[in-house]
């Protein structure tokens, strides 16, 4: 069997989403609160999918740099993760055993990436 690890897909949140922006809010507080620049907050986030766990990351521009830097990092093992759904529009569910919910949208050239992972996930 070929190991395609890991399976890395790039996804990005609809900040309109109030559920996200409650979630980007509370976890980015101590962020803000951290950061004189009050740089706005990403919602691009990068999913690596390894062996053991599902890292995702977010990644944010500094200003001035043209560079993206992550700016935090949750790591899911994978027997936290109840179920990664694909559904209409590019969006991808991640279920977490206490069934908080995180929603992602991808870009339609990443679909591929995006039944690899969910089909990964599901066939643990």
């Amino acid at each position: 069997e070929v190991n395609n690890m890991p399976i890395v897909l790039k996804v990005y949140q609809e900040v309109s989403n109030k559920q996200v922006i409650a979630n980007a809010i509370s976890n980015a507080v101590s962020y803000l609160l951290s950061d004189p620049s009050g740089d706005r907050l990403s919602n691009d986030y990068v999913l690596t999918l390894t062996e053991e766990e599902l890292l995702i990351e977010q990644i944010g521009y500094s200003k001035g740099s043209p560079e993206p830097e992550i700016k935090e990092v949750k790591r899911l093992k994978r027997s936290q993760i109840r179920s990664l759904k694909l559904e209409e529009d590019n969006k991808i569910v991640i279920e977490e055993e206490d069934q908080k919910e995180m929603v992602f949208f991808y870009e339609a050239p990443q679909k591929e990436f995006a039944q690899q992972l969910s089909g990964e996930v599901t066939n643990k």
